[in-house]
């Protein structure tokens, strides 16, 4: 089924409405890619998630080049900010950082977060947890739109 990706609540629904829950890799792949939440499910099935239970970054890895997109871990971009910031970085002010027109999923310690149109769309997104890494997601060049 086909989600608006900018919009967590619709994207949650959905999930609660398959009896999901760990699926926070899914959601942000969801976000990130704007592919549908069942194709999202389906590459991290492939790629080794088990129903009901979070993933790990290589399954996302895995999982995005699978549908179509690659995701690269941006050190340098993180580093940046960091240094600008002058502290942690949290859902709450990534966004004021990050480079707009960019889709890019945030790792924090047992969880992650899809970034859309410089917008984290998650429950975490007002939330003080620390982004350990940021993952710029690009669809793969000379892939059918």
């Amino acid at each position: 089924m086909k989600i608006k990706r900018d919009n967590f609540e619709s994207i949650d629904a959905y999930s609660e409405s398959l009896r999901e829950c760990n699926d926070c890799g899914v959601i942000a792949l969801v976000v990130a890619t704007g592919e549908s939440y069942d194709d999202c499910r389906m590459a991290l099935k492939r790629y080794g998630r088990k129903y009901r239970q979070g993933v790990h970054m290589p399954m996302m890895v895995s999982a995005a080049k699978y549908l179509g997109y690659t995701m690269i871990p941006e050190l340098y971009l993180h580093h940046q900010i960091k240094k600008k910031k002058g502290s942690n970085i949290t859902p709450i002010t990534a966004t004021k950082y990050l480079p707009k027109r960019r889709q890019y999923i945030l790792e924090m310690n047992t969880h992650v977060a899809g970034v859309y149109r410089n917008k984290v769309i998650d429950w975490a997104a007002d939330r003080r947890r620390p982004i350990y890494k940021i993952w710029s997601v690009t669809k793969i060049k000379g892939e059918l739109s």
